[in-house]
């Protein structure tokens, strides 16, 4: 089978997990979803191509390998959601339709205002991980060769889970040949 082998070394991933409250957590790995909007962001799709994206999502198989495990950090951060330029009640959401918006209610803290909203967010710093991917269906489009191009010459930036967490090289290690999905990461002459 025709593998991808992928590089993810950054200073900052996340692997988000289930979001509850204002806390983003994160996974040990990354979530079949993740790597779907990677190469479905290397590839130049929007969020609106949902068939394209469900239909990739589909064919993926990947399987991932932890090289530095990294160190868990997290991120506070605030967002005053009253200040004017938030009031403003039009938004659109990723589903392309105008949500209305009026700020938060809350009590009330300064001038009349509510306090700023509070989020915590996890990211793993320094880690580490060779990711190795193929597709079902092997001649349906987009191929593992369009995968491979559009690695190398994104159509967008590439990002490893939230936009600041840039890559730290490309990501593309190489493209094999495998009998198993495993078996390029069993190898421990796969560091490239």
């Amino acid at each position: 089978m025709d593998v991808l082998l992928l590089r993810f070394d950054a200073h900052l991933m996340s692997f988000g997990g289930p979001i509850v409250d204002n806390h983003g957590v994160i996974q040990a790995y990354p979530a079949l979803s993740m790597v779907c909007g990677l190469l479905a962001n290397a590839l130049g799709y929007d969020h609106h191509e949902s068939a394209a994206l469900q239909r990739l999502q589909e064919r993926l198989q990947y399987a991932c390998r932890q090289d530095r495990s990294g160190t868990r950090l997290r991120d506070y951060q605030t967002v005053d959601l009253n200040q004017d330029f938030m009031r403003d009640d039009r938004s659109w959401t990723t589903h392309g339709t105008l949500e209305r918006r009026a700020g938060i209610s809350a009590p009330k803290w300064r001038k009349g205002e509510g306090p700023p909203s509070q989020r915590f967010r996890d990211y793993w710093a320094d880690a580490m991980y060779t990711v190795a991917l193929t597709l079902d269906l092997a001649d349906e489009t987009p191929t593992i060769d369009d995968l491979e191009q559009a690695l190398r010459t994104p159509g967008r930036p590439l990002f490893l889970g939230r936009k600041p967490c840039l890559p730290a090289e490309r990501l593309l290690l190489g493209h094999v040949q495998a009998d198993a999905l495993l078996d390029p990461l069993r190898d421990p002459s796969v560091v490239f």
